[in-house]
């Protein structure tokens, strides 16, 4: 059986809310396993969202770690969007649109 690659991407900080002007976008992607594999697949989405979102800041879990520091719930991170490896493309697409679309001015 052969298990595709994927992550889910959450956006938290002041470009999230209306907290304060963002001085960047923070972002923190959250990969299924431990595996060489699925950290490469975290490693290329980062890369790319860094190549295409100015002033991002990408933070990289592992599930395992995500649970052990409570992370999202801490940063009051909002699920964005899942990137598959099957249609990363796209999936990477959707995400530049919603992160768009996301700002919250005050």
């Amino acid at each position: 059986m052969d298990l595709t690659e994927s992550l889910t991407v959450y956006g938290f900080g002041s470009y999230f809310s209306a907290t304060a002007e963002p001085n960047d976008i923070d972002l923190l992607l959250v990969h299924e396993f431990l595996s060489r594999s699925s950290c490469d697949f975290a490693i290329l989405c980062k890369s790319t969202i860094l190549r295409s979102v100015t002033k991002a800041h990408v933070t990289i879990l592992s599930v395992h770690e995500e649970k052990e520091h409570d992370f999202i719930a801490r940063a009051r991170a909002i699920r964005l969007q899942e990137i598959d490896e099957t249609s990363t493309a796209s999936d990477l697409s959707a995400l530049m649109r919603i992160i768009e679309s996301r700002h919250i001015t005050t």
